[in-house]
């Protein structure tokens, strides 16, 4: 028994554990995630919680499907190939339900140095109402900017309900997001515009001023959108030859003058997004 060696345990099976409880910890909440979003199971999704899975293949690939399905799964739900399908198959599901709820703000005071914000009850827009948000939007950026498929459009903003609604416009006519983080300065904007070639921002009204300093280097840029309340003395700095308007006018007159969507393909490009990154320019991915 002395002389009996004892058996080795590498690294790579120890950390196989945990690895692997984290991976089907992450499969069931993506699809919980999924059911959250949609109000709907994905269709592949096995009976009493089963995500088991086999290899279909005997050589080359390895290529898994659901152990209750009898085809390979490519989508969550069939049909839906895009984030616009998505948001279309998410409205046909859950209708006149809460969608989104925004708050306004009542009050602002400095409590030991920081800014406390009092607000409002939240007011929710169904489903459908935000889809005919988005269709106003959408037919408002066409007819204001010419938007066409294939265009790439930047949205420079914090969250909010406004970025939602301008992307899925965005996305329903065929075209690209660059998204540019709010806290990028006048540089990473100027960077994310030249390199995208993008004729359209759609731009928060507080930021609107590090637009302004760079825009005559973007020979692109031809139209500005803003959200929000926006200095006059911003706009006015906007050099001649670049149009804008406000978000709530552009959806105004899209409502009045509404467009069929193009819905884009699995193949179109739906985002690229424009992150500080750790050197240099703000890195596109």
């Amino acid at each position: 028994a002395g002389d009996r060696k004892r058996p080795r345990t590498h690294a790579a099976s120890i950390l196989a554990i945990p690895l692997f409880k984290m991976s089907a910890i992450v499969r069931v909440w993506m699809h919980e995630l999924w059911k959250a979003l949609t109000g709907h199971r994905p269709y592949y999704e096995g009976r009493g919680g089963d995500y088991s899975a086999y290899d279909v293949t005997s050589t080359g690939e390895r290529v898994y499907r659901n152990a209750d399905v009898g085809e390979l799964v490519l989508t969550p739900v069939k049909g839906c190939h895009t984030i616009y399908d998505v948001f279309e198959y998410a409205v046909s599901k859950n209708g006149n339900r809460p969608a989104m709820g925004e708050r306004d703000i009542v009050a602002t005071n400095i409590v030991d140095s920081y800014e406390k914000l009092t607000l409002s009850a939240y007011q929710w827009t169904s489903f459908t109402g935000v889809k005919q948000r988005v269709a106003d939007l959408a037919a408002g950026l066409v007819g204001f900017a010419g938007l066409k498929s294939g265009d790439k459009v930047v949205i420079y903003a914090d969250t909010k309900m406004e970025w939602q609604l301008a992307a899925q416009a965005v996305f329903s006519q065929s075209c690209s997001v660059v998204t540019v983080y709010a806290t990028l300065g006048p540089e990473g904007v100027e960077h994310g515009v030249k390199q995208t070639g993008a004729t359209v921002v759609v731009c928060d009204g507080k930021l609107l001023s590090n637009l302004t300093a760079v825009a005559e280097n973007c020979s692109s840029l031809k139209y500005v959108v803003t959200m929000g309340n926006v200095a006059l003395d911003a706009v006015a700095k906007l050099p001649g030859g670049i149009a804008h308007a406000k978000l709530s006018d552009v959806a105004a007159h899209g409502a009045r003058t509404p467009v069929a969507p193009i819905p884009p393909t699995a193949e179109d490009t739906a985002i690229i997004m424009y992150t500080s990154g750790t050197t240099g320019a703000p890195k596109g991915v």
